[in-house]
């Protein structure tokens, strides 16, 4: 009986040969793949999805300032890809995606005809999801193929089978784990090869920036958002995909191929209805539309790149290596806006220096400014360099010391204020300084005279008059019989300044300091400066570090904060508040009086200058000009810890003098702090709060401008010779 059964089943599998074999066929792979996954990846591979992603620095509202990476990628989930996109790439590579198990067994058998009867490989039958196995998968197998090692030529027939039985096995394991969801299954499978596919990269012997992705691609050709892609420009990136190098639209005498292709994938979407027939008319006619090159870079990084480069310098050489390889969005505190004023304010500030210099063309070539503004809590919302290439050029903003000239006195008169003196002449302690012919012994051991900017010494003067006119007599007068320059050392670091102090050692190995430092004979860097400046305006609250990094946006997880000061919370209170009062009093001197060296910047106005009226609200501010115009300076705050500070700097990259005197005392080519930088700071300044109601700007405390005002009434009745 048992024998029967056994020849009844024989004769059937005889009958029914190829069902037979095909069913055994069927089992055998259903084991091979879902069965006995062997030498595949593991289902937590499978759902580890993490590519390498290029991270992007931007502005606080969300204007990009630079993009780093190895490989230039950012991942795009399934919802945020526009269907024109989504229909090209169907069209292009695979348009039975929605249906097939992973492999086309169909497209299979039809390449391999057509292949066969052309006598080579014509095209490939590799699907979508084909494509992602290989590219997160088969790396290793793909690389021993492209370099044609010994075994090259056998094992690309090795790959496409594991290829193929992976696609299936990963079909399969993403539909179970959404619920039998085929449709998200193969969105998950989508977004990934959006994510992952190779399109491109500049056509330069050397190659470079590798693009990644259709978020990253969009952007290198069109500069464009995904979603701003028209259907021809979605139908030329799926036309690269075949091959990016050969139909690359960047490369040199390659219009007619990319052209060509895009016709390929327009005239599919065409036929498979995703297009109508006047649509595909009108967009086989338009033009390429790629950026050109040379008049629009890719990733240029010409938007604030001192800025860029500023934070890259505050990351950690962690969080610097995470910017390559996990795509982080790096939040800064520069303001688009605020850039944008402080870069046209400094271009014009140039063009003016070049015109002022018509007649010394070698001047005019090596001018180079800086423009910095900062929030009084320390947050850097522009930095604007010019004149040199700013990105490859030096780093004037973080790394360049220069000597700070007369922007380094108001350090010299906090130290006296600090000591118990007043202002003027009437206080209870009056500061009163001659203005006298002074000599000082120099670093050489020569003793030299110091003489003021107009050649004129007016005698004994009150302290809020000697600032205010940047007198350098009365200033080395202070420090040589009222307050030692070591103190004023001290106190201008308590006050946040950093830098290089000159100083010798005596014969007890005690360090001292060069009495000419009164005089600005000490180096630091702007944004050193600037900050100092900030923490006298903002109340004397130490402002010690500049903060350009506000968080770091990983595409999943937490972000990394970069706190700023909360000057609520946390006040290092460096300059006593009666101390403070007086300085900011003595700041707006240099505005307020009338020989003041800011005068005819911020005050009156001067016609020759061109530079307009006054500002319509109270600021302080203190110019700065090195020994023969080697460093032309000027800081301008408002006050409050809710302002601003606005730092300019004009010089040349090899410290020789931006302007000389020698056709006389009222010579053009003269460039102190309030002319040009002057100019750029008024103008950025004027700028900031343009929108701002009348009853919403800045404001100085009263007791200071009273303060001030009183000086000033006093010295108009003259100032007596003691």
């Amino acid at each position: 009986m048992r024998f029967l059964r056994v020849e009844r089943l024989w004769r059937t599998v005889k009958k029914h040969r190829i069902a037979t074999i095909l069913t055994f066929f069927s089992v055998f792979v259903a084991l091979w793949v879902y069965v006995l996954p062997y030498d595949l990846p593991t289902e937590e591979e499978m759902f580890g999805f993490s590519p390498q992603l290029s991270g992007k620095i931007i502005t606080s509202d969300g204007v990009p300032l630079g993009e780093f990476g190895r490989e230039y990628r950012t991942f795009v989930p399934y919802k945020n890809i526009p269907k024109t996109l989504e229909y090209a790439v169907l069209s292009a590579e695979d348009k039975e995606f929605w249906w097939h198990p992973g492999v086309n067994p169909f497209r299979m058998i039809i390449m391999a005809i057509e292949n066969s009867l052309a006598g080579k490989i014509k095209g490939g039958a590799s699907t979508m999801t084909q494509q992602v196995v290989r590219m997160r998968f088969l790396q290793e197998e793909m690389y021993r193929e492209w370099h044609k090692k010994p075994s090259g030529k056998h094992e690309r027939w090795f790959r496409k089978i594991r290829e193929a039985r992976m696609a299936l096995r990963w079909e399969f394991v993403l539909w179970r784990h959404f619920g039998w969801n085929r449709r998200k299954a193969k969105e998950v499978i989508f977004e990934q090869y959006a994510s992952l596919v190779f399109l491109g990269r500049f056509p330069s012997p050397k190659g470079g920036a590798p693009q990644y992705g259709f978020v990253a691609a969009s952007d290198f050709y069109f500069g464009k958002k995904l979603a701003d892609l028209e259907p021809h420009e979605a139908a030329l990136l799926a036309a690269l995909i075949q091959n990016p190098v050969k139909y690359s639209p960047f490369k040199k005498g390659n219009e007619e191929e990319a052209l060509g292709r895009r016709f390929i994938v327009l005239d599919r979407m065409h036929r498979n209805g995703y297009l109508t027939r006047d649509q595909f008319e009108t967009y086989i006619k338009k033009p390429l539309g790629v950026r050109d090159l040379r008049t629009n870079p890719w990733n240029a990084r010409s938007f604030a790149p001192s800025a860029v480069g500023f934070a890259l310098e505050s990351l950690s050489k962690e969080d610097r290596d995470r910017l390559y390889l996990f795509g982080p969005a790096v939040f800064t505190t520069i303001d688009a806006s605020v850039q944008n004023i402080a870069d046209a304010a400094l271009e014009n500030g140039l063009l003016a220096y070049r015109q002022r210099h018509y007649d010394q063309p070698e001047k005019q070539k090596k001018i180079t400014g800086l423009a910095l503004v900062l929030k009084n809590n320390g947050d850097i919302v522009a930095v604007s360099e010019g004149g040199t290439n700013p990105w490859y050029g030096f780093r004037y903003l973080w790394q360049a010391n220069r000597q700070l000239g007369s922007a380094f006195k108001p350090f010299v008169y906090l130290a006296l204020l600090a000591h118990g003196w007043g202002i003027g002449r009437d206080d209870e302690k009056p500061c009163l300084l001659n203005d006298g012919y002074v000599s000082v012994k120099m670093g050489n051991g020569k003793r030299k005279t110091i003489n003021n900017y107009d050649g004129k010494h007016k005698g004994i003067i009150p302290c809020w008059l000697a600032l205010a006119e940047s007198r350098n007599a009365a200033t080395m007068w202070a420090v040589l019989h009222m307050v030692d320059i070591n103190d004023v050392i001290r106190i201008a670091k308590q006050a946040g300044l950093k830098g290089n102090f000159s100083s010798y050692v005596d014969a007890k190995g005690d360090v001292h300091h060069y009495p000419t430092a009164a005089l600005g004979a000490v180096e630091a860097t702007p944004l050193n400066i600037a900050l100092a400046y900030a923490t006298i305006a903002n109340g004397g609250c130490l402002i010690d570090k500049g903060r350009i990094v506000d968080r770091v946006m990983y595409p999943t997880g937490i972000p990394e904060e970069f706190p700023g000061k909360d000057f609520k919370n946390d006040c290092a209170q460096v300059i006593p508040q009666d101390t403070e009062a007086k300085l900011l009093a003595m700041l707006r001197g240099p505005i307020l009086w009338q020989h003041g060296t800011a005068h005819y910047i911020l005050g009156k106005g001067s016609p020759w200058l061109k530079n307009g009226p006054p500002l319509p609200f109270p600021v302080i501010a203190k110019t700065g000009t090195t020994n023969n115009f080697k460093d032309a300076w000027i800081s301008i705050s408002t006050c409050g810890q809710k302002g601003y500070t606005v730092l300019v700097w004009l010089g040349f990259e090899d410290n020789t003098s931006i302007g000389d005197d020698a056709h006389g005392v009222n010579d053009p080519h003269k460039e102190p702090g309030g002319k040009g930088p002057g100019k750029i700071a008024k103008t950025i300044m004027e700028d900031l709060y343009q929108d701002v109601p009348p009853e919403k700007l800045p404001t100085c405390p009263e007791f200071s401008e009273q303060m001030i005002r009183d000086a000033i009434t006093q010295g108009q009745t003259g100032f007596s010779k003691k």
